[in-house]
């Protein structure tokens, strides 16, 4: 496989540990009521392997583009931009489509009113579940954080002085 200049190696042992995340999730869910022991509930680590692996590929892209900043190949503002763009176009029309049509099923089929739909579209339904709002796709709160992280994240990637940067990645581990 050819790779161009700058470009991220892939790394295909991150697919394993992606199965083996969402094997402890899907675990988690069927086996539900059939176990006491708390240890058999593995379904949170796999969400916080989802997370660390997520943090990784996200913090060695904006360590990429903090280098080509650098290297002054593109403005800081840029990198911002290239990195918001690649995150919007890759969740946000699947997510809002989602949205939208369980709007429509709850309001239309179910006559159900959607009280916490603004906490989805705008990414804090996880707070809005601490707040105490009604618990619906509770499976969307990982998306929120998800979210939440690529906001701030990439400010810190690009904007840290050298000095303070690693001590930051390794306080988010």
């Amino acid at each position: 496989m050819e790779e161009r200049a700058g470009s991220l190696r892939y790394l295909p042992q991150l697919d394993g540990l992606r199965a083996l995340a969402v094997a402890f999730v899907l675990w988690h869910h069927l086996s539900r009521g059939l176990w006491t022991t708390a240890w058999l509930a593995w379904g949170w680590f796999g969400v916080r392997l989802f997370f660390v692996l997520s943090g990784f590929l996200i913090t060695r892209i904006l360590v990429r583009e903090r280098e080509r900043v650098l290297a002054e190949e593109i403005t800081r503002k840029e990198a911002l931009v290239n990195f918001y763009a690649r995150r919007s176009l890759r969740i946000f029309p699947v997510y809002y489509t989602y949205v939208l049509i369980d709007t429509i099923i709850r309001m239309v089929v179910f006559h159900q009113d959607c009280p916490a739909l603004g906490w989805y579209l705008v990414y804090v339904q996880n707070f809005g579940f601490a707040a105490g709002l009604p618990a619906v796709n509770l499976h969307l709160w990982t998306l929120a954080v998800e979210e939440q992280f690529y906001w701030f994240w990439p400010l810190v990637v690009l904007f840290l002085p050298a000095r303070h940067l690693k001590r930051a990645i390794v306080a988010m581990i």
